[in-house]
């Protein structure tokens, strides 16, 4: 009898003491590990980047080589990098055991708006990208429309919610019909006839910001129907869906 109570001793296994000191030495090795030197970051790949070189974006980002790939604080990376309005910070990953990949989104410069401090800089969505004392010839000019103190890497703000909206349906237009370089200004003195200045000085009244893509759709082709036509001081007018006239 005492014999087989001996056999079922010997078959319970390992001792849970021995068990729980394994475990714990585990845990230890672990920790050395991965708060030694083997983690820390021997490399930082940058993708989505044009404008700026890669070596910028590292430099912006405050990530050293010799920080533990485990306390890297991507949000303050985050931060760092997008104190430049042009760059929006898509990702930061890590790729073990000592890799940094920052994915980068950079904004374009499509227009300015004058204020009385010189002209502030904007993408397609309004967000505000710095600000030049001359405007920019490269760049639309977007005119009668106040704006608040605008913070860069932020939207505007407008004193018109409909001006905005005006503004922003005319410059998605632009691009998505390659008007880019052909339309020098937008007029939003009043945001139910908005004019366009068209390469050339030439004066278009397209309507509202509802109308905008249809009318810019039609607007190389009624320009140059007309460009032989149309007068210094005279106004192309395209309010209509399907017709268009020269006049005041």
């Amino acid at each position: 009898m005492s014999k087989r109570k001996e056999q079922r001793k010997e078959n319970l296994g390992p001792s849970p003491i021995l068990m729980w000191i394994f475990v714990f030495i585990l845990i230890v090795v672990f920790f050395l590990l991965v708060n030694s030197s083997l983690f820390n970051v021997t490399s930082i790949t940058v993708e989505g980047n044009n404008r700026f070189s890669q070596q910028e974006i590292i430099n912006a980002s405050g990530i050293d080589y010799n920080t533990n790939i485990i306390h890297v604080d991507e949000a303050q990376a985050k931060t760092n990098i997008e104190q430049n309005a042009f760059i929006v910070v898509e990702d930061i990953t890590r790729t073990f055991p000592t890799g940094i990949v920052i994915k980068v989104r950079e904004r374009s410069a499509v227009a300015q708006i004058g204020t009385v401090n010189g002209y502030y800089v904007i993408d397609k969505e309004g967000i505000a990208l710095g600000l030049n004392n001359t405007a920019d010839s490269s760049l639309v000019v977007v005119y009668n429309m106040g704006i608040a103190q605008p913070q860069y890497g932020k939207q505007i703000q407008s004193d018109s919610a409909e001006k905005m909206e005006s503004v922003f349906s005319v410059l998605t237009a632009m691009e998505k019909y390659d008007l880019v370089y052909k339309i020098k200004g937008i007029d939003v003195e009043n945001p139910e006839k908005i004019r366009l200045t068209y390469e050339g000085g030439i004066t278009v009244q397209i309507g509202n910001s509802f109308s905008a893509d249809d009318r810019l759709r039609r607007l190389d082709v009624t320009v140059n129907a007309v460009k032989e036509k149309i007068t210094a001081g005279q106004v192309l007018h395209m309010e209509s869906a399907d017709s268009y006239y020269i006049g005041q």
